[in-house]
């Protein structure tokens, strides 16, 4: 991560660090293929936003991308994946080359927003959730290996029942036993 981080712009110098509860700045992106992503343009559409930094070299990461994209594959109607990398060796041609092997649909892109600076992202991969007010809500640091587990987590944030911020310390397990009304 030294090395992502390394790599960012020095302009990021005296910039407001987000944290758990904290309001994001809109930011663009641009994906391997030319796409502009704006955090806000994104959440006109979308009940969320989950943010992930990542790098090519990153073990952990290539392990959660399968479970990131299976999904994604069932919510990307209601919310959006932007997986920035902050490897500056993470060129266009290796984040296509990276997205194309895996079969990533969500947007992928460099990290041109010093968003691990911002993130405080100490190490990767780390996950963030960002809710339709583009608020912090949630933020994980390591490889999550569940597709569940993801879904849990999409399921907090999505839908009509969500009407103010939640911030989570963790992700909700849901329980496959009924539970019997008292």
């Amino acid at each position: 991560l030294l090395l992502c981080l390394a790599g960012l712009s020095a302009s990021a110098e005296g910039s407001m660090y987000y944290t758990l509860g904290s309001q994001v700045d809109d930011f663009t992106v641009t994906t391997y293929d030319g796409r502009s992503v704006s955090l806000y343009e994104t959440l006109k559409e979308k009940d969320m936003v989950l943010l992930n930094i990542w790098a090519s070299w990153c073990g952990p990461c290539k392990m959660e991308f399968p479970f990131m994209q299976e999904a994604y594959a069932r919510y990307q109607d209601q919310m959006e994946v932007i997986a920035v990398s902050c490897e500056a060796a993470d060129d266009d041609e290796v984040l296509r080359a990276f997205a194309g092997e895996r079969g990533l649909t969500f947007p992928v892109a460099r990290d041109t927003a010093n968003l691990a600076l911002r993130f405080q992202a100490s190490s990767i991969p780390t996950s963030v959730v960002i809710d339709r007010f583009g608020r912090v809500c949630y933020i994980h640091t390591g490889a999550i290996t569940s597709a569940e587990t993801f879904a849990n987590l999409f399921d907090v944030f999505v839908g009509d029942g969500y009407t103010e911020s939640l911030l989570l310390s963790s992700i909700p397990v849901k329980s496959s036993v009924p539970v019997a009304a008292v």
